[in-house]
């Protein structure tokens, strides 16, 4: 959900501006064979006031939408194609069963105004629902941001006023556009990781402990990049690898990971001032009495900011990120740390020649 202006049937505006340049009663014929799902749509993409006119002086429509009802009218259909176009390609087709006709077959009917407005009312909010899943997640983002906006619980959404339905869809669709744009930028954060630092990163589902390809690097770099501006669109679900796991998509090699426990217990904080982000690396790991640091479980934090269900694809805490780049940073210290390792009568050794004896340093 990401933008104010309907970008469907762009086609409209050309149709719209041929109209503007006819004479009324020529309008008249012309809207009398329009059906009303695609004259409502031709009113709320274009906004075009001479054709609002029109319809408000024609002989059938006007009973159908007489003003100011066809103002509010025009609102709630422009929520339902707002909706409607966050949908994928295929599901883009309005959907309205009373609209699927003209103005003079309606009227036959005995359809009237409320009856419009009632169907596209329902319509519209069956759509919203289908998003009652994430709405933990939203109020999270509003909470987060503070945005000022409360999404009602859902068994207190009203919609008797088009005020009402407007102010839920703008909730949802504020917090589902912020949640995607975090998401593209964690994408491209890992992007930018794996382009970096592979020589210190795996994929969390890749159990192999051996460096990978320049090639492999490339084509996960292009796929992260791919995802972060697919992820933008408002009708694209993101893998289940990417957000809805268990696991951060990216982990340090077990080999620096090691590394780091051997320094860490040679060279206590006792013993030496490391810097301050050694605290956010010691503060995300487990800890077991005995052993030290037990690198069993890389997964930080569990949710910490955006608690929802286990296959909601919700972005990850900013504590994953901090507590990566926090290990990273600490690595790069350690493999330049020139305290003594060990020493022979012949022979002294640095951490920071263990860590080049170990490891690929860059």
């Amino acid at each position: 959900m990401t933008t104010d202006s309907i970008t469907l049937f762009p086609h409209y505006h050309k149709i719209s501006a041929q109209l503007t340049g006819l004479p009324v009663e020529v309008v008249h014929k012309i809207l009398s064979d329009i059906q009303l799902s695609k004259l409502l749509a031709l009113l709320c993409v274009c906004q075009n006031a001479y054709l609002d006119e029109c319809v408000s002086s024609h002989l059938e429509l006007r009973q159908l939408f007489p003003m100011p009802d066809l103002l509010d009218i025009k609102r709630r259909f422009t929520i339902y194609l707002r909706l409607l176009q966050f949908q994928p390609q295929h599901r883009r087709t309005i959907r309205i069963r009373l609209l699927d006709t003209d103005a003079q077959l309606l009227l036959q009917k005995s359809a009237c105004t409320e009856d419009i407005r009632s169907d596209i009312t329902v319509v519209t909010t069956g759509t919203l629902y289908d998003y009652a899943p994430l709405l933990p997640i939203y109020q999270e983002y509003h909470n987060e941001h503070k945005t000022g906006i409360l999404i009602p619980h859902l068994h207190s959404w009203r919609f008797a006023t088009t005020q009402e339905l407007e102010y839920i869809f703008n909730a949802l669709t504020t917090a589902d556009n912020g949640i995607r744009r975090l998401q593209s930028e964690q994408l491209l954060n890992l992007a930018a990781l794996v382009r970096d630092k592979h020589h210190m990163l795996r994929s969390a589902h890749d159990p192999s402990q051996e460096p990978r390809s320049d090639s492999h690097r490339l084509h996960l770099v292009a796929q992260y990049e791919h995802f972060a501006s697919a992820v933008l669109k408002p009708w694209y679900k993101p893998p289940n690898f990417l957000f809805a796991g268990s696991l951060f998509p990216l982990i340090p090699y077990d080999r620096y990971l090691n590394l780091f426990d051997k320094t860490l217990y040679r060279w206590p904080e006792s013993k030496h001032q490391y810097p301050p982000y050694l605290q956010t690396v010691l503060d995300g790991m487990q800890y077991s009495q005995h052993q030290g640091p037990a690198f069993t479980d890389f997964n930080v934090t569990k949710r910490d900011i955006f608690r929802a269900p286990f296959d909601v694809n919700c972005p990850w805490p900013k504590k994953e990120f901090e507590w990566l780049e926090a290990f990273i940073a600490i690595c790069e210290y350690m493999c330049k740390m020139q305290e003594k390792w060990y020493r022979t009568s012949n022979r002294e050794e640095t951490v920071a020649d263990f860590w080049r004896k170990h490891i690929e340093l860059k």
